[in-house]
């Protein structure tokens, strides 16, 4: 029942974008935050591609809220995010203060978030190479030529070995 529960509430957010790292400012106008992070990847959502642009609480207050950006299309997102990760974006290039790293990834359920840093941890233990989210699904690999594992569940962590 959780498992269905976790997988709805994460289809929901198929098509959100979660970034983390941006520092906050008083007047910050957060379609042209993602715009420029759009100018430095090469891949920009327009405007009315939006739907929502939210700044949301984290874990921990400490740090700067992450943005969310849910799109019209999980196609746009998704190559949105893949662009991202072939770069590295720091404040400065978005010509923001201070040379925090920020991240773009799948907007993941709370209980997808534990999961996955459970993934990476057993992963790393085990010797396996790979870890990555696609499409809000987890996936590991032990090595190039091994086959893929998708992560659903705690249950599927037995098969990192």
């Amino acid at each position: 029942m959780e498992v269905s529960i976790n997988d709805f509430e994460q289809r929901s957010r198929i098509n959100n974008i979660e970034i983390k790292g941006v520092p906050s400012t008083p007047s910050e106008n957060l379609f042209e935050v993602v715009g420029r992070i759009g100018d430095v990847i090469g891949c920009t959502i327009p405007k009315e591609h939006v739907n929502y642009i939210a700044r949301i609480p984290t874990r921990n207050e400490k740090g700067n809220k992450s943005i969310i950006v849910s799109v019209r299309s999980r196609y746009l997102k998704e190559d949105f995010v893949a662009a991202a990760k072939k770069r590295t974006i720091v404040a400065a290039k978005l010509g923001l203060h201070g040379e925090s790293r920020i991240f773009v990834n799948d907007h993941l359920t709370l209980q997808n978030k534990l999961l996955l840093n459970k993934t990476k941890n057993l992963a790393k233990e085990r010797g396996f190479a790979f870890v990555w989210v696609r499409g809000c699904k987890i996936f590991t690999r032990k090595n190039p030529t091994a086959h893929v594992i998708r992560v659903i569940s705690e249950s599927d962590l037995k098969k990192i070995n």
